[in-house]
C-alpha cells in the first residue's frame, strides 16, 4: 500500500493513511486544527498503541533500573505510579508541600521530574528523586520507595526561584551518576546569565544536592543562559541534549556541553553573540517542545502546542542540519511525558490536558515496514533521504523475527556473591557453565535456574597481587566431547609465579582432579597476559595470549606471545597450522575474546594501548599488526580490525556471537556492544551500546547453547559484590 503520507501500524496491524485519524482511533481526542495529516519525508514506520488510561496530566517517565517497569508523575495530583509493562498501574504514594500556582494548566507548576536512584533496588537503595514546585519556590528532595509505596521526604536542593512559568523541571541521572536539573528562569530573564543563581540553568548535583565534582564553575551549575528547558537525554556517545521552550520565535534542540552558555535572554534560536552556543535545531514557537528521548541515532520529541512526536536524526543535528532533517513522526494531541524503554526501540509517550482524560502510549519504531513503504513509493527521493539502517532503532524485534538480528531485552541477576569471575564455558549438555574467579583460583559449576557449587580451584595459580588487570584463573574450555564418564577432561590457563601456562583436569561433574600441564612457556607479565581459550568448529583449542609487557614478542613467530594458538589436547601444533608451529595469528596485544560466527569464522577483541581497541575477523596465518599498529593499519601485509572502539568506551573483555551479532563485554567502557554482522560479509554494522554505566565492568560472557540468551559477568566490584546476569536477546 503506497500513499503520500507516512505508515502507522495499529494493534490490529492494518496500516492507517492519516495519523490524525490513528490519534483520534486511540485517544478519542478532538485533533488541534493546526495539526498536520501528512509528512512527505520517509523515516521509520511506528507501532502505536493505546497503552494505560485514566491519566491526569501524566509530567514524567522514568524506568526503575530492573527496566521492566517505570514511575509516572501526574503534574497537578501530585500523585506518583508505577506503570508496569501489560498497562498495569499502581498508585504508590503523593509528593508532600506540591502547589500548583494556576490550577488546569500544567505549564505553571505542580509535580514535575522523577528520577530513580541507578542503582535502586527496594531494599539496599531505595531513593527516588522529584522535582516539584511549593508556595514559594521550586525544590528536589528525595524519598524512599521499596517496591510498595513512598515514605519519607527529604530536600537536597531548594532555593529555586519560581515564577507564573518556566520552571523547567526534568531531572535524570546521567552515565557519569550523577543527577542534572532542568531549572527555568522563572520568568526572570536575568537569572539565565547569572552563575551564582540556580535558575535558567541545567545543574549537575550529587544525590546530597551539593555540586558534583567537575562542574565547570564550582558550583552546581552545569550550563547556562537558558529560559524554559525540559528535556534531557543522552545519545549512546554519552552526550546529553535538551529542548527548551523559547519566547516568541524560536524553540531550541540543544547539545548540551560543561560550562556553555546557551543564550538567552541575548538570543533565541540562531545565536551569532560571541560566547554563546548556537542550538543543533529550532521550531517556530508554536511547537513547545517538551521532553527528549533517544533511540538508536535519533532524537524524539514531544510537543505541547504542536501536537506532535518529532524525530530528529542525531548526525544531521551535529552537522548543523537539524532543522531540514527533523520530520513529524505523530501528531494529533498534546504531548510531554516522554522515554524510551530499556532495551527496546520503543517509547512511551503520554498525551497532555485532553479533556476526556489522558492516555500513555506506547510507540515502536519499525525501520523495516517504513522502508517497504519507501519502496512501494518508488521515488527516487524516497531511496535517497530514507533512514540510515540502525539495528538498535530499526529493527522492532517480533517473536516471528528472522534468524539474524535481535537486541539485549532488559537483564536480570541470574547469581550473586562473586569474586571476579573472568570465564563462562558451557559443558556439552547445554545445561550448567563453568566459572572460573581470577584471584580465588575457584572453578564453579552454574546452572541455569542460578544455583552453583565449588568443584575445585586450580593449583600453583599465582596473580599478580597489585594489578587488578593481570594474572590468576583466566579461561576454562570443557572437551567437545565431555560426558563427565568416558571424556572428563577440562581445559585452563593460569597464570603462576614465572609464566602463563594452559592444563588439562579431570572433571567428573563432582569435583576437579588431575592437574597436567600441556602448554607452558608462555611468557608472563604485570598485564598482557590474554586467557581467553576455546575449542573451535574443527575441535582443536585456541589460546590467546598477550605479549606480556614485550611487544616485540607479538611479531616474533617462534614466541608465543602476543599470538592466537591453535593446538590438540595434548598442547602440540594443530594440523594446517600456517608457520608449522602452534601459531594460527599474530601481532597481538592483548587479545582476551573469542567466537566463532553462524559461518564458522573466528572473531575476537584485543584490549590497545592508548588510543583503540580492536575486533578483528581472524584469518589463518594473519599479521594483526602490533606494535606498528593500533587500529586502522596502513603497514602492507598487516591486517585491521573490523571494528574499532575508543578506550574510554571500550577495553573490551570477551564477545559472544548471537544470531549474526557480535556482542562485546567491556571493562572500562562498562558496557555490553552490540555490532552486529553484514549477512554473510565481512562487514560491520552499527555499534550499539547497552548499560552503560549500569552494571559497572563487564567481562566474562557466553551465548546459553539452545537459547538466544547470554550470560554476562560484572567485575572487579569488590569480594562477593560480583553478579553473572541473563540477558535474553528478542
Amino acid at each position: 500500500m503506497a500513499h503520500s503520507g507516512h505508515w502507522v501500524r495499529y494493534s490490529s496491524r492494518f496500516c492507517i493513511t492519516s495519523l490524525t485519524a490513528a490519534a483520534t482511533l486511540l485517544v478519542g481526542a478532538v485533533p488541534s486544527t493546526n495539526a498536520a495529516t501528512t509528512d512527505l519525508a520517509p523515516r521509520p514506520a511506528v507501532d502505536v498503541t493505546g497503552f494505560s488510561t485514566g491519566w491526569s496530566n501524566p509530567w514524567a517517565i522514568s524506568f526503575l533500573p530492573d527496566g521492566r517497569s517505570a514511575l509516572v508523575t501526574e503534574n497537578e495530583s501530585a500523585r506518583v505510579y508505577r506503570l508496569r509493562d501489560n498497562g498495569r498501574r499502581t498508585l504508590i504514594g503523593k509528593v508532600p508541600e506540591v502547589a500548583v500556582l494556576q490550577p488546569g494548566d500544567a505549564a505553571k507548576g505542580g509535580l514535575l521530574g522523577v528520577a530513580p536512584s541507578p542503582t535502586w533496588d527496594g531494599r539496599k537503595d531505595k531513593q527516588v528523586f522529584f522535582m516539584h514546585t511549593t508556595a514559594t519556590g521550586s525544590r528536589v528532595v528525595r524519598m524512599n520507595y521499596d517496591g510498595k509505596s513512598l515514605s519519607g521526604y527529604r530536600v537536597v536542593l531548594d532555593g529555586l526561584k519560581r515564577g507564573s512559568n518556566h520552571h523547567g523541571g526534568k531531572i535524570a541521572f546521567g552515565p557519569d551518576k550523577y543527577l542534572y536539573v532542568a531549572t527555568g528562569e522563572a520568568t526572570h530573564a536575568r537569572l539565565a546569565q547569572d552563575r551564582s543563581s540556580l535558575n535558567g540553568k541545567i545543574l549537575r548535583i550529587t544525590k546530597s544536592g551539593k555540586a558534583a565534582p567537575g562542574n565547570p564553575f564550582g558550583n552546581r551549575v552545569y550550563s547556562y543562559g537558558h529560559r524554559n528547558p525540559q528535556g534531557l537525554a543522552w545519545d549512546r556517545e554519552g552526550r546529553l541534549w535538551s529542548v527548551e521552550i523559547g519566547q516568541e520565535a524560536k524553540d531550541e534542540l540543544n547539545l548540551i556541553k560543561r560550562g556553555a552558555n546557551y543564550g538567552w535572554p541575548s538570543c533565541e534560536g540562531v545565536c551569532s553573540v560571541k560566547g554563546m552556543t548556537d542550538p543543533k535545531a529550532t521550531w517556530d514557537h508554536t511547537t513547545a517542545p517538551a521532553q527528549v528521548a533517544v533511540v538508536g541515532d535519533d532524537l524524539y520529541v514531544s510537543s505541547l502546542r504542536g501536537y506532535q512526536l518529532w524525530r530528529v536524526p542525531i548526525t544531521a543535528a551535529l552537522q548543523g542540519k537539524g532543522d531540514s532533517a527533523r520530520t513529524k513522526v505523530f501528531s494529533g494531541y498534546a504531548l510531554r511525558a516522554l522515554a524510551k524503554v530499556p532495551g527496546r526501540n520503543e517509547l512511551w509517550l503520554g498525551t497532555a490536558r485532553q479533556v476526556n482524560g489522558d492516555r500513555i502510549l506506547r510507540v515502536t519504531v519499525d525501520q523495516a515496514v517504513g522502508q517497504r513503504a519507501q519502496g512501494a513509493r518508488g521515488t527516487a527521493r524516497a531511496a535517497e533521504t530514507a533512514p540510515r539502517t540502525n539495528d538498535d532503532m530499526t529493527r522492532h524485534i517480533k517473536r516471528s523475527a528472522p534468524v539474524d538480528g535481535g537486541a539485549p531485552a532488559g537483564a536480570k541477576t541470574l547469581s550473586k556473591g562473586w569474586h571476579t569471575p573472568w570465564g563462562i564455558s558451557f559443558l556439552p549438555n547445554g545445561r550448567t557453565a563453568l566459572v572460573t574467579e581470577r584471584l580465588s583460583y575457584q572453578v564453579y559449576r552454574l546452572d541455569r535456574n542460578g544455583t552453583k557449587k565449588r568443584v575445585g580451584e586450580v593449583p600453583y595459580t599465582v596473580p599478580e597481587p597489585y594489578d587488578e588487570g593481570a594474572g590468576g584463573l583466566l579461561g576454562v574450555a570443557p572437551s567437545p566431547t565431555w560426558d563427565g564418564r568416558k571424556d572428563k577432561q577440562v581445559f585452563f590457563m593460569h597464570t603462576t609465579k614465572s609464566e602463563t601456562r594452559v592444563v588439562r583436569m579431570d572433571y567428573d561433574g563432582s569435583s576437579l582432579r588431575n592437574y597436567k600441564p600441556i602448554l607452558t612457556g608462555i611468557r608472563r607479565g604485570g598485564d598482557h597476559n590474554g586467557g581467553r581459550i576455546a575449542f573451535g568448529p574443527d575441535k582443536y583449542l585456541y589460546v590467546t595470549t598477550g605479549e606480556a609487557l614485550q611487544p616485540e614478542l607479538a611479531q616474533d613467530r617462534s614466541s608465543l606471545n602476543g599470538k592466537i594458538l591453535r593446538i590438540t589436547k595434548s598442547g602440540k601444533a594443530a594440523p594446517g597450522n600456517p608457520f608449522g608451529n602452534r601459531v594460527h595469528s599474530y601481532g597481538h596485544r592483548n587479545p582476551q575474546g573469542l567466537a566463532w560466527d553462524g559461518k564458522g569464522r573466528l572473531w575476537s577483541v584485543e584490549i590497545g594501548q592508548q588510543t583503540h581497541d580492536e575486533l578483528n575477523l581472524i584469518k589463518r596465518g594473519a599479521n594483526y599488526g602490533w606494535p606498528s599498529c593500533e587500529g586502522v593499519c596502513s603497514v602492507k601485509g598487516m591486517t585491521g580490525p573490523k571494528a574499532t572502539f575508543s578506550p574510554e568506551k571500550g577495553v573490551p573483555a570477551q564477545l559472544a556471537v548471537v544470531r549474526n551479532v557480535l556482542y562485546v563485554s567491556s571493562l572500562r567502557g562498562q558496557r555490553l556492544w552490540r555490532v552486529p554482522i553484514d549477512g554473510g560479509s565481512e562487514r560491520l554494522g552499527t555499534k550499539t551500546a547497552f548499560y552503560p554505566g549500569t552494571y559497572g565492568r563487564l567481562r566474562a560472557i557466553a551465548k546459553v547453547p539452545g537459547a538466544n540468551e547470554l550470560w554476562v559477568g560484572t567485575s572487579d566490584l569488590g569480594y562477593g559484590n560480583d553478579k553473572i546476569l541473563r540477558v535474553p536477546i528478542r
